[in-house]
């Protein structure tokens, strides 16, 4: 069996030292990394709810007004616009109105 040889200056223990920090670092980055996927997973979802919430005031619009989804989506825009505020806000607005007159 081959003997290892360490520099001088190196010990086991600096040696085992220098394997923890770089586990430690390892670990670090994968944690970050584990949190900047569980962040973007929560921003898509909200998108994706948003984007439900826009649809359903949308095609309230085209029931209710007899407006193109294309209008009914404009309404919407100029209406946020107007209020600075965000499309789905006011749609959450709108879907609230529809469900409790």
């Amino acid at each position: 069996m081959a003997e290892v040889v360490l520099p001088e200056a190196q010990t086991v223990g600096e040696l085992a030292l220098v394997a923890f920090t770089d586990l430690a670092a390892l670990t670090i980055a994968n944690t970050m990394q584990s949190e900047q996927r569980g962040e973007l997973a929560a921003q898509l979802q909200r998108a994706l709810d948003a984007g439900v919430v826009i649809e359903q005031a949308k095609g309230a619009l085209v029931a209710q007004e007899g407006l193109s989804e294309r209008e009914a989506f404009e309404r919407l825009r100029r209406q946020a616009r107007s209020q600075r505020r965000r499309v789905v806000e006011v749609a959450t607005e709108i879907m609230a109105t529809i469900r409790h007159p």
